[in-house]
């Protein structure tokens, strides 16, 4: 198997899956599109590299979706806002054993028995994951609710920015018509 030493999520990223290697070092499987590979990072260190890399953080993350969620356990994150990139944990993101799910790949759940769900992705990729059917889709269910969220709060701003993007350049565009003046009002101006 292909073996990287470090890793950024990407909108193809499906889960990653930890994996306890030689003298305890936790080393993360990810799915990625029809690809499956080794990082040399545990999940969450992989988790936190991306949200650095996309432009904020951990902790702010967390404080966040539980101020838009409100005081919950085991949140989900946003990891890019602009990608749509949104991941949940299966369990503590502190845990040893800890899976982490994006949200938008996931095609189907299929419960094993009552205590184990199987996660199907596109690719005939899956994964099976140590939780009830019902606690994977709360879980679920709570990452499309923080996102609904995010995605109205940027709605409604960008609906009131006065300003249009062109060809690179900030543009206002203003409700009335341009102002229009004769030289003779022109010249009233001047001191």
């Amino acid at each position: 198997m292909e073996m990287k030493e470090f890793y950024f999520i990407k909108r193809l990223t499906y889960v990653l899956i930890p994996i306890i290697v030689e003298h305890g070092y936790i080393y993360t499987k990810v799915i990625e599109g029809p690809r499956v590979f080794l990082v040399k990072l545990p999940p969450l260190q992989i988790i936190k590299n991306s949200m650095q890399h996309y432009g904020h953080g951990w902790e702010g993350a967390n404080k966040a979706a539980k101020a838009a969620l409100g005081k919950i356990d085991m949140p989900p994150v946003k990891i890019c806002g602009k990608l749509g990139i949104y991941w949940f944990p299966s369990k503590s993101p502190y845990a040893d054993d800890c899976i982490w799910f994006a949200l938008d790949p996931i095609k189907d759940r299929i419960p094993i028995t009552s205590k184990e769900t199987k996660i199907l992705f596109p690719f005939h990729q899956h994964v099976t994951v140590p939780l009830s059917l019902e606690q994977f889709t709360k879980r679920r269910i709570r990452t499309y609710d923080l996102k609904s969220i995010y995605e109205k709060r940027t709605e409604e701003e960008s609906y009131f920015w006065p300003y249009m993007s062109g060809n690179d350049m900030p543009i206002v565009h203003e409700s009335f018509q341009p102002y229009h003046a004769t030289e003779e009002q022109i010249g009233d101006l001047d001191p």
